[in-house]
């Protein structure tokens, strides 16, 4: 509005070329904001980002801006310099640095070109004096060095960088304070640093350079109040209290307000991440170019260029310049003062000797649980290990949002609300406002577990997902999201939008199935076959699915696919042999049958096919099944392995159900997985839990292991834990129980081999217990249970009469000709 006469896309170059930190250009909006009169007034307290700016503008034809007056000639134009307070131009600056001196040399009076201490110079003096800095600083180094020889010296002074008018104030400055330089090195000047630690490797009584404040052997890279110092000393006495958190920290940016943050607050404010335009997280943003906005690895990354140091072409820090340096460069290598070696410095003793990483790990006694372990924190001198200091009263302090006593993060805040404020960045004011179930998706979300909140922050891709999903109304829709990715990215976020409301419940594994169906039949030359073929898979597969009420479980869907696979091998092997599903014979079916296993499988297919006249009657036979194996872990060996699960504290108490429940009756872990909080009863102190036609007893051990896998049931999911009210295992997705593969991963992590334990129990129970007891009692089918009995065939004399018991108790008749099943629960 103020400069109408430059377009706003020239006006956008503009700036993106200028501004292009985002903290800076942030706060040079927020200055124009509360005065917008800065870009017209030409006020002498103009910032200097905002005079680039103006004078980029007054290139592109602007005419209503102005640059600020100088203070000393009144002129307007760039103001890079200070003088009393006020900006001025070079010239005026330059101009007032000038003054009549008498030369010590010329004794004429002229203009000051250098002063040394307090003797002035002239120009045409000064100049003239740049070939005698060699003899000035031999004569005067000599003097306080006697050890090293003048030609040393000399050498030693040839290699300073080359520029006469440095070297000969060096000179001249050697010999009138050389003796106190020497002495205390940090009083003398940059270049002098330089110069002394050349002269140290000559001179080994000379005393190291040490720190001007702390006083330690450190490298003096800054100078502070005239004291070279190290760079430790030169953060600390630099620092400032951060107005965000409190904490004295080294300033990173300056608000609008004048209110002042460290770098961890600053990173911690929301136009300080944005999504990278490269990687496309969302993330700490360190460059706005005209492309937009690019993260620290991604600017990195783009910075190619050949390495001064290796000379090899890597990503580097200044290029374009003979600066160039990569990052495996950029870190300084020195002599580890423990272990000898050229490495990294991670950090130094109390000496300041640099240690790396290797042996930068100090072990020591620690104060509280006084184990020789890695000391990270100290607390009055004493140590305190990684184990014990998150957990020391000394690393707690006030959240300054809210108050509340805990560890808190770099930005001064808590768990809880760094939780909030990235539960805050995930919802756009207009779905909250629109959508209900999106504000009661976020009220929940805030009284989860922080924890988990901010683990679930680490998987970068899920979360974009998810802010993608949410940022956009229309891809709440699940075929939306099939579009997004592969169902194994989607499946996080997919389940914690149907567990909010946000998406409708749908069954995954069916439309898994259904999606597959006719990816498969494209494999189908013949387009009558590839007819018959999707016929037949929606007619008899897809609606017999769809016909069960429990969530379909994955080896059901997966038998199905198997058996729709060997169906499209027959079709391509008839085709091969110059056969078609008509006219394929008998005797071809029976060669086929002999080519690979589980070919009886397509004997659902063929009957189908005969039945609407698609083929011939053909019959395959299932060949006999195997026998049982008897045998497994006998029953001390269960007995052990039970009571080492039982024992151990870290197993929770659903698996330590799950395992008592292989172990002692045999349960195939798919049944386990559905067992429902509905089939766990508890009546006058007994507990009994249907697997079964009947229900089953469980021993006193057994019972409280029920009672506590009912009241603790936890599912990994994505912000927050599970709320699924049914399963006594609920799975990854809402409304599904926990999966069979998955429960035999937890037991064996636990130390229970699912196979051999399931045979050693039932061989047991098939020796003591009748078919169909068996079989009402751990829900075997009956023609199961008898193959059992006919495999370990053992003698039942007694079978009528417990045969007659198991009619009004079958969990009875368990626990008398079972009675290891107490015993061997006990923990």
């Amino acid at each position: 509005m103020v400069e109408a006469g430059v377009p706003a896309d020239r006006l956008r170059e503009i700036l993106a070329v200028i501004v292009v930190r985002p903290p800076s250009g942030t706060r040079l909006l927020g200055q124009l904001q509360a005065d917008p009169g800065l870009l017209t007034s030409g006020t002498n307290a103009m910032p200097t980002l905002l005079q680039r700016v103006i004078a980029a503008l007054l290139e592109a034809g602007a005419t209503s801006v102005r640059l600020p007056r100088c203070a000393g000639c009144g002129l307007e134009r760039m103001l890079p310099e200070r003088l009393d307070g006020h900006r001025v131009c070079s010239t005026c600056k330059k101009r007032a640095g000038t003054r009549a001196i008498i030369c010590h040399c010329c004794r004429r009076e002229r203009q000051l070109a250098s002063c040394v201490g307090d003797v002035d110079y002239c120009g045409t003096c000064w100049r003239g004096m740049y070939g005698q800095a060699p003899a000035i600083f031999v004569a005067a180094a000599h003097g306080l060095i006697p050890s090293l020889d003048p030609a040393v010296l000399a050498g030693i002074f040839a290699q300073l960088p080359a520029v006469p008018g440095r070297r000969l104030r060096l000179a001249l400055e050697v010999a009138d304070y050389g003796a106190d330089w020497f002495a205390a090195p940090a009083r003398g000047a940059a270049l002098f640093g330089v110069l002394y630690d050349q002269l140290t490797h000559q001179a080994p009584e000379l005393p190291p350079a040490c720190c001007g404040h702390c006083g330690q052997h450190r490298p003096l890279t800054n100078v502070y109040e005239g004291l070279r110092c190290c760079s430790r000393c030169y953060t600390a006495l630099r620092s400032q209290p951060c107005d965000g958190c409190g904490r004295t920290a080294p300033i990173a940016r300056r608000m609008t307000d004048e209110a002042r943050l460290c770098q961890g607050c600053a990173k911690a404010l929301p136009d300080a991440s944005d999504t990278c335009t490269q990687c496309g997280t969302h993330q700490h943003i360190v460059y706005r170019g005209p492309a937009g906005p690019v993260c620290a690895p991604c600017r990195l990354n783009a910075q190619m260029d050949t390495c001064t140091r290796c000379g090899q072409t890597r990503p580097c820090r200044f290029p374009g310049t003979p600066d160039a340096m990569c990052e495996k460069c950029r870190k300084r290598r020195e002599t580890c003062s423990r272990c000898g070696q050229e490495r990294v410095v991670a950090t130094r003793d109390e000496h300041g000797a640099p240690i790396c990483h290797s042996c930068h790990h100090i072990l020591e006694p620690c104060s509280v649980c006084h184990r020789h372990r890695r000391v990270v924190g100290r607390v009055k001198g004493a140590p305190l290990c990684e184990y014990c200091y998150p957990r020391h009263p000394v690393s707690f302090r006030d959240c300054t949002r809210c108050g509340r006593h805990a560890k808190l993060k770099r930005t001064g805040l808590c768990d809880r609300c760094t939780a909030d404020d990235q539960l805050a960045t995930l919802f756009p004011p207009e779905l909250l406002a629109s959508n209900g179930s999106a504000r009661t998706m976020l009220t929940d979300l805030q009284t989860g577990n922080p924890g988990t909140i901010r683990n679930a922050f680490h998987c970068h891709r899920a979360v974009e997902l998810l802010r993608t999903v949410l940022a956009t109304p229309e891809l709440l829709d699940h075929e939306a999201l099939d579009e997004l990715g592969p169902e194994y990215t989607t499946r996080a976020v997919r389940a914690l939008l149907v567990e909010h409301g946000l998406l409708p419940a749908r069954n995954l594994p069916l439309a898994r199935f259904q999606a597959w169906i006719p990816t498969a039949a494209q494999l189908i030359e013949d387009p009558g076959e590839r007819q018959a073929f999707l016929q037949f898979a929606t007619w008899k597969h897809l609606r017999d699915l769809r016909s069960r009420t429990e969530p379909l479980s994955g080896p059901l869907v997966t038998s199905r696919r198997r058996e729709l696979r060997i169906v499209i091998e027959l079709l391509a092997w008839a085709r091969h042999r110059g056969k078609t599903l008509a006219t394929l014979d008998q005797a071809d079916l029976d060669h086929w049958a002999t080519t690979g296993a589980e070919r009886y499988l397509v004997g659902g297919f063929l009957t189908w096919a005969h039945i609407n006249g698609r083929s011939q009657p053909l019959e395959i036979t299932r060949p006999p099944r195997t026998y049982l194996l008897a045998g497994g872990l006998s029953d001390d060996h269960r007995r052990q392995v039970l009571d080492d699960v039982l024992e151990r504290e870290a197993i929770g108490p659903g698996t330590k159900l799950a395992a008592a429940l292989v172990l002692v009756f045999g349960i195939r872990p798919a049944q386990i997985t559905r067992i429902r909080l509905c089939d766990i009863q508890s009546t006058g102190g007994t507990v009994e839990v249907t697997v079964g036609p009947e229900p089953l007893l469980l021993p006193v051990p057994l019972a409280e292991l029920a009672t506590g896998a009912a009241a603790d049931r936890t599912a990994r999911r994505m912000l927050a834990p599970a709320r699924d009210h049914h399963w006594l295992y609920p799975g990854a997705q809402p409304g599904t129980p926990l999966s069979a593969a998955a429960l035999v991963r937890r037991l064996a992590a636990a130390g229970v081999l699912v196979a051999p334990a399931r045979t050693g129990a039932l061989t047991t129970l098939s020796q003591q217990l009748p078919p169909p007891v068996l079989a009402d009692l751990i829900g075997m089918h009956l023609a199961t249970a008898v193959r059992w009995r006919s495999t370990v065939a053992a003698s039942n004399a007694h079978y009528a009469g417990l045969l007659l018991a198991a009619e009004e108790s079958p969990t009875a008749v368990l626990r008398t000709v079972l009675p290891s099943a107490s015993s061997t629960a006990q923990p």
